[in-house]
């Protein structure tokens, strides 16, 4: 039984997925405030709102920094 991990029940809450990461946040902080979501799931959302914004700012300097050295070895 060690290798079972506890499972949230399924759950329903306005998250707007196109919205930008600090609303989303909020919506989530809000869902936890009026009692529609655990906060410890609230905070599960923020975690990975805020995952997704370092995966995003890493892929961003990525791309520039490979451009800038293609640039810099004349391939650009």
């Amino acid at each position: 039984w060690a290798n079972l991990k506890p499972s949230n029940e399924l759950i329903e809450f306005d998250f707007d997925v196109n919205a930008k990461p600090h609303i989303q946040a909020s919506q989530a902080m809000n869902a936890a405030a009026t009692g529609r979501i655990p906060p410890d799931l609230a905070k599960t959302f923020v975690d990975g709102i805020k995952s997704m914004i370092d995966i995003e700012e890493y892929t961003d300097l990525k791309e520039r920094i490979e451009k800038l050295e293609a640039a810099l070895n004349g391939e650009a």
